[in-house]
C-alpha cells in the first residue's frame, strides 16, 4: 500500500478554499496529467457524488472512479475511488486565521499483486513528487485570485 501526505497554504479564507477545491470544474487547472473528470449524475458535491476521470502518469493512463465518502463543509473531504488502483484521498482544510488556509492531502492507494502491480507502483511513486509541486504551483493562486471555478485550459 502507498501513502504519500501533502500540506499547501493558501491566502484564503477557509470557506473560500473548501469551495474552490471541491468544484469539480477547476480540476484540470491544478490537478497534474488529470484528462477529465465527470460527474455520473446530478450531484456534484457533497458526500455520494460519484466522477470518472483518468490520469496520465506519462506512458501510463490511469482510469479512476472516485466516490465521495465523507463531506463537512469548510473542514474535509474523503473520497474513495477504484478502477486502475484502489485507494482513499482526504483533503482536511484547517484555518490558520481569517485570511489564510492550510490543506492537509492524504493519499493512501493500492495497486495488484505481481509485475504490473510493481510497475504500476513505480509510476505512481514517480508521479507524486511532481504532482505535489504542480499542486503547490497552481492551486493557492487560483483560490486567492477566486477564478478557481471554471478549467481555462
Amino acid at each position: 500500500m502507498g501513502h504519500a501526505e501533502h500540506r499547501v497554504e493558501c491566502s484564503a479564507p477557509i470557506d473560500h478554499a473548501f469551495t474552490c477545491v471541491t468544484d469539480y470544474r477547476s480540476l484540470p487547472n491544478w490537478v497534474l496529467g488529470l484528462k477529465h473528470f465527470d460527474p455520473l449524475g446530478e450531484q456534484t458535491k457533497g458526500k455520494g457524488a460519484a466522477f470518472d476521470g483518468a490520469v496520465n502518469l506519462g506512458p501510463i493512463t490511469l482510469p479512476i472512479r472516485m466516490n465521495f465518502t465523507q463531506w463537512e463543509d469548510n473542514t474535509s473531504f474523503a473520497a474513495h475511488f477504484t478502477d486502475g488502483v484502489e485507494g482513499t484521498l482526504t483533503v482536511g482544510f484547517e484555518r490558520i486565521d481569517q485570511q489564510r488556509t492550510l490543506l492537509n492531502v492524504a493519499l493512501d492507494y493500492s495497486v495488484g499483486k505481481g509485475i504490473s502491480g510493481r510497475l504500476l507502483d513505480k509510476a505512481i511513486g514517480a508521479f507524486i513528487g511532481p504532482s505535489f509541486r504542480y499542486v503547490d504551483h497552481h492551486l493557492p493562486g487560483q483560490i486567492e485570485n477566486g477564478d478557481a471555478e471554471v478549467s481555462k485550459s
